[in-house]
């Protein structure tokens, strides 16, 4: 198989670019088939170029379901992590409800953050979850 030149692979990038562009422009198929026709190119090819070109489009668009979960998936030690912080702040409010001296200051912040980390993991887990 011949290689392709630096020269080449240029120039076929800028055709993939601008019909690229033109499919997301919503311009019809069979026009961009038949500008690349014109161009030299024969039919099955035009029309393998454009239709590779589209599914690498829609591939983009809407990202495969196992990169969503894996995605999902990275929430998850967020959420744990802002479990520990919510549930240490609440012993300690108890503890201060047994013993008047506690201060609450430190249940409060601990309290802030578990609720900062667990919110972060569980949208970005609902987000990304289906």
């Amino acid at each position: 198989m011949p290689e392709v030149t630096e020269i080449e692979q240029n120039a076929l990038k800028k055709l993939y670019k601008s019909v690229a562009y033109r499919i997301v422009q919503n311009e019809p198929k069979s026009g961009i088939i038949t500008d690349l026709m014109q161009q030299g190119w024969n039919q099955e090819s035009a029309t393998e170029l454009v239709d590779n070109v589209e599914d690498t489009i829609e591939e983009y668009l809407e990202p495969p379901k196992e990169w969503k979960q894996k995605k999902a998936r990275k929430y998850i030690p967020a959420m744990l992590l802002g479990f520990l912080p919510l549930t240490s702040s609440i012993v300690l409010f108890i503890y201060g409800l047994i013993s008047p001296e506690y201060l609450y200051i430190l249940p409060i912040g601990l309290l802030i953050t578990g609720l900062l980390f667990f919110s972060y993991g569980l949208f970005g887990w609902l987000r990304y979850r289906k």
